[in-house]
């Protein structure tokens, strides 16, 4: 079945508000301990404004993503959800902005924005995940601004942008870009023809984007893996002013499958993992890449073999234009098996867990930043340094 029920509805809005403090439950990560709220994702927020997960109770997971602001009250966590399809409605592109002073996006310490009408199909956003808001610029027009890049999965696995303050209609009207995903051929777009792959672009389902250590607006790294690879995580960079990629694609796995630490390929059942976030870590060049076993989506939410959370120092070429293939160079610094040691804080019962990984701004200064997690079942979790 795939219309929610009136008891499925009213338990949502019983779920609606963060966990109190005495419910609160600690995780340790990279040697550095969290405490954990749970929250989830359907919320009313301080200026009136409802966000709803789909409605198919199976396709509630996110993609997530920090943006800095001036300070905590205008830091944003953005969101891409992969509205599933038929006649489910839910906010599928939009972000929480402000934060308390733990770094929790709550009801009473956030706004929320959402776009391309709000709680409506999935045509509207076009089943995004992979998200990320390159820059607030206002400079070139309206339907000018490559302010926000997403990865979508509506007919063909593609990349698109839009302007902010044009994400009002539907999300293929209103794109100033669309590109289908790296695949090393070219592809064909019901919406707009003929399309070339970018062959400079890693292989991957769920293409994701993090800024650089410090973020210029327009440059990303980009990364991804998935069975065709093997279960290795390739890297490059985009400068998103332009429409490719520059061609310095790396695969830091194969770089470093000698080393001290590895990067996971392969669950202990040698199902490939699939990377499905990356998300900046402070501004040193860290960077934490989020794998699950087997891969997320479809209409299977039940418990996943593994999902494994991987911390990666990066030394990126300072002239990505003159740089070459190999010149991404990768150190991994801790692997983190999050179905054992996150078994009690991140995964609701009998669910399949954790998606996606963001990274935001540190509660104390020098301190670790605080994280934030969702999860195939639509919650958010956010884990703040001790």
């Amino acid at each position: 079945m795939k219309r929610t029920s009136a008891a499925l509805g009213i338990l949502g809005l019983v779920w609606a508000a963060a966990l109190p403090a005495s419910a609160q439950k600690t995780i340790k990560l990279f040697g550095n301990t969290y405490s954990v709220v749970a929250q989830n994702r359907t919320q009313t927020f301080k200026n009136a404004v409802t966000i709803t997960t789909c409605t198919d109770e199976i396709n509630r997971f996110a993609g997530v993503s920090f943006s800095e602001g001036a300070d905590r009250a205008t830091d944003r966590l953005w969101f891409g959800c992969r509205l599933s399809a038929d006649d489910n409605t839910g906010d599928g592109i939009y972000y929480l902005e402000g934060t308390d002073a733990s770094g929790s996006f709550t009801p009473a310490a956030s706004t929320a924005k959402s776009f391309f009408g709000g709680n409506a199909d999935y045509l509207h956003t076009r089943r995004p995940i992979s998200i990320l808001e390159l820059n607030r610029d206002d400079t070139l027009g309206k339907k000018k601004d490559r302010n926000v890049i997403a990865t979508t999965f509506q007919n063909n696995d593609n990349t698109r942008m839009w302007d902010l303050d044009s994400m009002t209609g539907l999300a293929d009207e209103d794109q100033v870009f669309i590109r289908v995903l790296p695949k090393g051929v070219s592809d064909y777009d019901t919406e707009t023809g003929p399309l070339d792959a970018d062959p400079h672009g890693p292989i991957a389902g769920y293409m994701a984007y993090a800024h650089l250590p410090k973020p210029d607006g327009h440059t990303v790294v980009v990364g991804g893996c998935d069975s065709v690879s093997e279960g290795a995580t390739g890297l490059n960079l985009w400068d998103t002013r332009k429409d490719d990629m520059f061609d310095v694609l790396t695969n830091i796995t194969e770089q470093t499958k000698s080393a001290a630490k590895t990067l996971p390929t392969a669950d202990a059942d040698g199902t490939f993992y699939w990377s499905s976030a990356i998300a900046r870590y402070g501004d040193q060049g860290e960077y934490l890449i989020l794998y699950v076993s087997p891969e997320a989506g479809g209409g299977n939410d039940a418990p996943h073999v593994s999902h494994v959370l991987a911390r990666v120092k990066l030394e990126l070429p300072a002239d990505p234009s003159k740089a070459k293939p190999g010149d991404i160079k990768a150190t991994v610094l801790d692997v983190e098996e999050l179905t054992k040691v996150g078994a009690d804080s991140l995964f609701q019962p009998e669910k399949c867990g954790p998606v996606s990984v963001a990274a935001g701004r540190p509660v104390t200064a020098g301190g670790p930043p605080v994280l934030y997690i969702t999860d195939y079942a639509g919650f958010l979790y956010t884990l703040t340094p001790q």
